[in-house]
């Protein structure tokens, strides 16, 4: 379960705020309850581990996608975690429709937006930055309707507070971090909130320097398998890994998809199907 620091925004933003309640992270599909057990009796019942079904296959993989899966499996092997030799490979460098670099600094200043707000910044502050960035043209629809709400519930609080995971493959994508978190380590929030709150709409803006499309299938790609380990784990009412904590790999899958622009899916309805 996480938490973020209840204050971590008014610090951020130098304003006096009272105390908060802290607020729980969401329940999402990655942590989403297995099916019930079998019925208990005399003699136990052992059931056959159930693999999760996969997306649709890539014949005639390129040796460039094969290299990426690859590389992939070894570092979870070296981290302990399950894979799945028959998972298809991601797209390659020639077939991804990675975003636009000023589309990527427009996601991370809306994600940085919503996640404060979802941790509990007052309306009124929420509301500063947004006009201090322009970013109203850079919500999605659902942040939209989220920034609009003056009582937003603990639940619609939670998700939005986990885009600080979004935001944080964002700035490492825009060259601003040399490198992701591993898959078990929560951002520092208060981190990446400053990173770009101090530098500003126009530094922000001009200083990022998107990363090669081929990094970010590499990344892609692995957290892809990430993903399916949690989806197995939880499907076979396992543990998941101990490297892998599932609600950071399905926001940075979420991310990730959305970077390389999988199925050209808006924001709101990227997939991160395994």
């Amino acid at each position: 379960m996480r938490f973020f620091l209840a204050l971590l925004s008014c610090a951020v933003f130098s304003i006096g705020c009272g105390s908060k309640k802290e607020t729980p992270a969401p329940e999402s599909t990655s942590a989403s309850r297995a099916d019930e057990a079998p019925t208990a009796s005399s003699t136990p019942m052992k059931t056959k581990p159930r693999t999760p079904p996969l997306p649709p296959s890539r014949p005639n993989p390129t040796p460039e996608a094969l290299e990426r899966k690859a590389r992939s499996e070894r570092i979870l092997r070296e981290l302990g975690v399950p894979i799945l030799a028959e998972l298809p490979v991601v797209d390659t460098a020639a077939e991804a429709k990675p975003r636009a670099q000023e589309a990527v600094v427009d996601r991370a200043i809306a994600l940085m937006l919503v996640a404060v707000k979802g941790e509990g910044l007052e309306q009124e502050h929420v509301d500063r930055q947004l006009k201090k960035f322009s970013a109203q043209p850079f919500l999605s629809p659902e942040e939209v309707a989220f920034i609009a709400q003056l009582k937003p519930t603990q639940l619609e609080r939670a998700k939005f507070g986990w885009r600080y995971e979004c935001l944080s493959v964002m700035t490492w994508a825009l060259g601003y971090d040399a490198e992701l978190n591993p898959a078990n380590t929560i951002v520092d929030a208060g981190r990446v909130v400053r990173l770009v709150l101090d530098k500003g709409p126009a530094d922000f803006r001009s200083g990022a320097k998107l990363r090669p499309v081929s990094e970010l299938l590499d990344a892609n790609d692995l957290v892809y398998r990430m993903n399916w380990a949690c989806v197995n784990a939880r499907v076979n009412g396992q543990p998941a890994p101990p490297a892998l904590d599932c609600e950071i790999v399905l926001e940075r899958h979420h991310a990730l998809n959305w970077l390389i622009g999988y199925q050209g899916q808006a924001w709101d309805d990227v997939s991160t199907d395994t």
